[in-house]
């Protein structure tokens, strides 16, 4: 029978045991006591550990905050989610379609380019407005732009998107190709199994107690001596189940800083009264300055797979690890270049006498996006910030003049599962437009991420 080991493990191995925080008292038994720096787990075998680690840090990754994913938003983040299995966003008031954009995002965790989560669909349901060219050209009458209007709904405006993430050892933020590396240092790190219980047995005969029986029982004069003594057994096997927590959350860190290198493919559909059919394809390079490619190069000598052979050797380098992971540096850089056509459209609305053309156009647009995640470690709650700067070249287009498009985008990470972002979008002038009307938009939304199926199971 296939087990799934994250749901085993989630809240004992890998989780946190606060040795620190726990204090026995009379009345607990040694078992009780025990129990509260060192938590029962299940009986797994060390190779069954080493899998759940390898899960549950792929799943502290996958449920960091990466802010808002939709491709097509102008306030989307500096790093791209491809490990959560299913994301839906609201985003609302944003420039790009002056209200509010549905997105589903999935990232079949299929295995391609030879790993799981390189691939991401993206469809955008955009609130379709009706084109500044229609009511340019039906200007003064406002019974035919009310009745467009009315007559548009949000299939009116569908954006579909393919993008792929070659994910290697130095790229993308799959454990995938780091799981040997990862688990060569579990192998030592990893009690032996039985070593709770072995730890137990021995603080049970120092303790010259039953199982159940009560600190209170013993005579007056030995309580507190033998309380402190279980006390102190359970919290150094605490240390020792903690020590897996700590890499694990130090592995995530630095996966999670790894660079990307990712390109999409963008379709959008539109009503010819709503705009022009459009598609893009860009190319996208996300760089983190501090990450577990920039480790495995700077302690290769002592820490590299070859030299993780003994329990001390990786004991120490876990630790150094930690370290790095600690003062690693969390901004990240990316550069985006895309290429961008509107294909040529023809209107005619005979009822109303309005007949125009909109000429084929293309775009070449360059970003540059930095983000920031606001809490101390990936696992945590907390907000990010993401600063976005585009640059869209129209010179091949003689009537419409080159926009800059900059936002600044905080999002707050309400849990593992749900994510608030707010923020300002500015434009130089509105799109499509020769004029240099300068814009200001407040934007929000709500942003929903399923999180990812498990990475590892095992017989």
């Amino acid at each position: 029978m296939r087990i799934l080991l994250p749901l085993l493990l989630a809240s004992s191995l890998i989780a946190a045991v606060p040795a620190q925080a726990q204090q026995c008292t009379q009345a607990d038994t040694v078992l009780t006591c025990w129990q509260r720096f060192v938590p029962p787990v299940p009986a797994l075998t060390p190779a069954q550990q080493q899998t759940a680690a390898t899960t549950a840090t792929q799943q502290t990754v996958a449920a960091a905050n990466t802010g808002i994913t939709t491709l097509t938003s102008p306030a989307d983040s500096a790093i791209k989610d491809f490990l959560t299995l299913f994301t839906a966003s609201l985003e609302s008031a944003t420039l790009q379609d002056s209200g509010e954009a549905l997105t589903f995002d999935w990232n079949p965790q299929l295995p391609i380019l030879g790993t799981t989560g390189a691939l991401k669909v993206q469809a955008v349901l955009g609130n379709a407005q009706l084109s500044a060219q229609a009511t340019t050209s039906l200007a003064g009458n406002a019974t035919a732009i009310s009745d467009l209007t009315s007559s548009i709904n949000y299939g009116d405006d569908i954006a579909l998107s393919l993008s792929v993430n070659p994910t290697t050892e130095r790229l993308g933020r799959s454990i995938g190709p780091n799981r040997d590396y990862f688990e060569t240092w579990l192998l030592h790190i990893v009690p032996p199994q039985g070593a709770d219980d072995q730890a137990f047995t021995a603080a049970l005969v120092a303790a010259n107690m039953g199982t159940n029986q009560q600190f209170q029982s013993l005579p007056a004069e030995q309580r507190q001596s033998t309380q402190t003594a279980v006390e102190t057994a359970a919290r150094a096997q605490a240390a020792v189940r903690n020590s897996i927590r700590r890499f694990s959350v130090a592995f995530a860190t630095l996966l999670n800083n790894q660079s990307q290198f990712h390109g999409s493919a963008i379709r959008t559909m539109r009503r010819n009264i709503v705009g022009t059919n459009e598609w893009s394809a860009d190319l996208t390079y996300e760089w983190g300055p501090r990450n577990l490619t920039s480790f495995r190069k700077k302690f290769a000598g002592t820490c590299g797979p070859d030299k993780i052979i003994t329990a001390a050797i990786a004991t120490n380098c876990a630790q150094t690890m930690e370290t790095y992971a600690q003062e690693a540096a969390t901004d990240r850089l990316a550069f985006t270049a895309e290429y961008h056509v509107a294909n040529q459209r023809w209107i005619d609305l005979p009822q109303y006498s309005v007949a125009y053309s909109i000429p084929r156009a293309r775009t070449m647009v360059y970003s540059l996006k930095y983000g920031r995640p606001l809490a101390p470690v990936v696992n945590k709650s907390g907000g990010r910030i993401d600063l976005d700067v585009d640059f869209e070249d129209v010179s091949s287009q003689a009537d419409v003049k080159n926009r800059l498009v900059a936002s600044l985008t905080y999002t707050y990470k309400v849990s593992d599962t749900v994510s608030i972002p707010v923020g300002l979008v500015y434009a130089s002038h509105e799109k499509d437009l020769p004029t240099t009307d300068e814009k200001i938009n407040a934007h929000f939304g709500v942003l929903f991420k399923m999180p990812n199926l498990p990475f590892g199971q095992s017989n």
